[in-house]
């Protein structure tokens, strides 16, 4: 069995420590670039709940209707499928 010189185990732990450094650097930029888009899904969710909110108010006044009602029933369930799209619990 051959042993390592105290020169060649410090060469081997400099590499691997610059691995591990290089690894940490990539991991926290991919980290920063999910941190990204998390904030772009809640804006969005955020935003596809003010439109819901505002299409009930809306369907509140005009439900007797007949042509606007099937126009807001039809934008609930376009507003449907985004929110399925974004993970959103979908209202019925």
């Amino acid at each position: 069995m051959a042993y390592m010189t105290d020169d060649q185990f410090e060469r081997l732990a400099q590499m691997i420590k610059g691995v591990h450094d290089e690894m940490t650097e990539r991991f926290d930029a991919v980290d920063a670039r999910f941190n990204k888009v998390d904030e772009t899904l809640e804006y969005l969710r955020a935003e596809v709940r003010d439109l819901r909110s505002i299409f009930e108010s809306l369907k509140e006044k005009v439900d007797s209707q007949s042509g606007y009602a099937k126009e807001i029933d039809h934008a609930f369930t376009r507003l449907s499928a985004i929110e399925k799209h974004l993970g959103m619990p979908v209202a019925v």
